[in-house]
Order: C-alpha cells, then sequence, then structure tokens
C-alpha cells in the first residue's frame, strides 16, 4: 500500500472515530451533549500547552511498545511480552538509578541503557524458554508479563522498597538532576517523545535499507527460504527478540525517569498498562513501522480526549477503552483489506530473485 492511501485510511478512521464519539455522546447522555462532548474532548487533547503535552507524552509509550511489537510481529514471531519487558526495563533503571553516582546525564545515560537491556534479556528469555519447552510464543510471553510484575512487585517490596513510602511498594526517588529534561515548562512532555520518536524512524530506516531489515522481513515471511538464503534459523528469532524486547525496555526506563521518577508498584504493569495499547495496535495494524507514528498520536489522543469528556460531560470511564478497540478493529480490518486485496498476502519476490538480493547485500 502507497503511503498516500495508508493516510486515506488512517484519515477514515479518525473521522469514523469523531463518528463514533458523536452516537455515543447521544446514546449516552442525549443529542443535546454532542457539541459541549465534542469541545471537552478537544479541550482535553489540546486546549492548552498543558492538555497537548499530556497527549504527547501518552504517544511515548505507546509508540514505543508498537515498534517494539512490529519488530518481532514482522519476523513472524507473536510475542506478546512487551508489557514484561516494559515492566523489567522500568524496574532495572529505576534501581540503577538509584545508586549510579555521577552527574544526571550520567545517571540517566547508564541507567536508560540498563533498562533496555534488560527488557531485551527478558524477551530473550521468554524466547529461550519456549524454544526448549516447545510451548508457543504467544502463550509463553503472555503469563511471562504477569510473572514479569509480580517479580517486579517482589524484587521491590524485599530489597529495594524506599523506608519513607510504606504505604506503596516503591524504590527510592531517583536524584532530580537524572530526570529526562521537560521540554514545555510546567508541563509532563519531557525529552523521552523525542527519543520514541528517533528510534521509531531510526527502526524504519533499518528494516527499510539494510541487510538486517531484508533478513528480518524474509525471515517473517518465509523462515525455511531465510535458512537457505543463510539466515540462522536457531539463533535468528533470539536475536530479534533480544532487540525488540530492549526497545520495549528503553519504554519502561523512559517512562520512571520521565514520568514517575521511581518505580512503583502498579504504573507500569498489569490490565490497565498503556502498553496494552501500544501492543494491540502492533498486532492488528501490520502496517509498517512508520504508521506508528500517526497511530500512536492518534490513540493517545483518544486516551486525554476521552478522559477531557468524562471529566466535563460525566461519561463512564470505559468509554475510552471501547472506542480505542473499536476503532483498532477497524483499521486493521481496513488496512489489512488494501494491502491484501481478496487473497492471502504472498511473498512479492520469488524465491531466485530475493536469494539474489539477499547475496548482493540489497
Amino acid at each position: 500500500m502507497s503511503g498516500l492511501r495508508r493516510a486515506g485510511v488512517l484519515g477514515s478512521v479518525v473521522i469514523l472515530g469523531m463518528a463514533v464519539i458523536a452516537v455515543l455522546l447521544a446514546f449516552l447522555q442525549g443529542p443535546d451533549q454532542i457539541g459541549p462532548g465534542f469541545a471537552a474532548f478537544f479541550k482535553g487533547v489540546a486546549g492548552n500547552e498543558t492538555s497537548l503535552a499530556s497527549t504527547t507524552r501518552y504517544l511515548t509509550p505507546i509508540l514505543l511498545i508498537a515498534v517494539s511489537a512490529s519488530v518481532s510481529t514482522r519476523a513472524g514471531l507473536f510475542d506478546v511480552g512487551q508489557i514484561g519487558q516494559y515492566v523489567i526495563g522500568g524496574l532495572v533503571a529505576a534501581a540503577v538509578g538509584a545508586v549510579v553516582p555521577g552527574p544526571g546525564l550520567v545517571i540517566a545515560s547508564i541507567a536508560l541503557t540498563c533498562g533496555a537491556v534488560a527488557g531485551g534479556c527478558w524477551a530473550w528469555l521468554v524466547g529461550r524458554l519456549s524454544y526448549a519447552t516447545q510451548v508457543q510464543l504467544v502463550v509463553l510471553s503472555l503469563i511471562a508479563n504477569s510473572f514479569a510484575d509480580g517479580l517486579a512487585r517482589y524484587i521491590t517490596r524485599t530489597f529495594l522498597q524506599d523506608p519513607g513510602k510504606f504505604s506503596v511498594v516503591a524504590t527510592r526517588e531517583l536524584p532530580h538532576e537524572a530526570w529526562l529534561p521537560i521540554l514545555v515548562p510546567r508541563t509532563s512532555l519531557h525529552l523521552g517523545f523525542l527519543i520514541a520518536i528517533f528510534i521509531a524512524i531510526a527502526v524504519w530506516v533499518v528494516i527499510r535499507y539494510t541487510t538486517i531489515g531484508h533478513r528480518l522481513t524474509m525471515f517473517g515471511r518465509n523462515p525455511r527460504f531465510a535458512a537457505v538464503a543463510g539466515v540462522d534459523s536457531s539463533r535468528f528469532p533470539l536475536r530479534v527478540l533480544l532487540c525488540s524486547g530492549s526497545i520495549a525496555g528503553l519504554a519502561g526506563a523512559i517512562e520512571v525517569f520521565g514520568v514517575y521518577h521511581r518505580y512503583q508498584d502498579g504504573t507500569l504493569g498489569g490490565s490497565n498498562s498503556i502498553a496494552w495499547t501500544g501492543l494491540t495496535a502492533a498486532i492488528l495494524i501490520p502496517a509498517g513501522v512508520l504508521v506508528m507514528i500517526p497511530v500512536s498520536m492518534f490513540l493517545a489522543a483518544l486516551t486525554t480526549g476521552l478522559v477531557g469528556v468524562q471529566r466535563e460531560i460525566g461519561i463512564t470511564s470505559g468509554l475510552g477503552t471501547l472506542v480505542q478497540g473499536l476503532l483498532i478493529v477497524i483499521a486493521a480490518v481496513a488496512l489489512t483489506k488494501r494491502v491484501d486485496g481478496p487473497h492471502p498476502r504472498k511473498t512479492p519476490h520469488s524465491a531466485p530473485a530475493a536469494l539474489e538480493d539477499q547475496r548482493s547485500g540489497n
């Protein structure tokens, strides 16, 4: 699908989303509340600097989790363990950031790197366990999400508990000089937003223009042929999980350093984690990495906009989740239909042509 067509589909989904919100407002609050409801929605999304910064702040974890899941999905690995990687990355970053000495930039750099590595190692470990036990990755990674949440809670309570926070399970607060810089004064928009955009673009460039990206796509489309072309089918999936898990781990570390300034139980993991939104979008909308930027922005806008509607109009808190889920499914059907047509997706290159591309490094 061309970029113009994809933009048209996403634009149609946005318009449809507004229509769904209008219908729900009319049904729940009456037709006379449609106008005030939309006013509250746009006020919640970008009514002022604070609202816009909040929307952009939500985009950061959604986008990074979506990119992480897109990488593994492109390789044909149905890994849904990004929430666990997100939690482990945040915990390790908080633990390291609380003990590493030095200037704030050094502390943040080391801790964010450790969080990314921890998320990657967690994903690699789950993939290795899946290979050893012959349990499907989707099942094991889903279980690992809950296990990671429980493990993080236990480690925090036992070894890392802040003695001044007995009422909650939380690590010590990070040094103020190590917090991610705020981009817009008196708002929640921090440097993590730019890091997320940079990583999304960098991953897209790698996938589109490098041999590694070519191998990733080829392995996802036809693992047997990829093996013939020289891809190590036993190690390559674990390397992919290591890379994708590192992105999810970095997302957790960024949330800790940019928003919460400590690891606190219930802020990253659990059934209400914002990471589920990015994971769901990546699984249902396999349209590429770069498209996740506008998709993530739209989902973040729905999150903050519907919070504004809830605050101003008094709708139920579950409306946001309902609308997000409905629109993700609609977008998935629309994009898949446009990409695949009436028949199942086929590999765009013949075997000899793909092999020749692999040999030439294109």
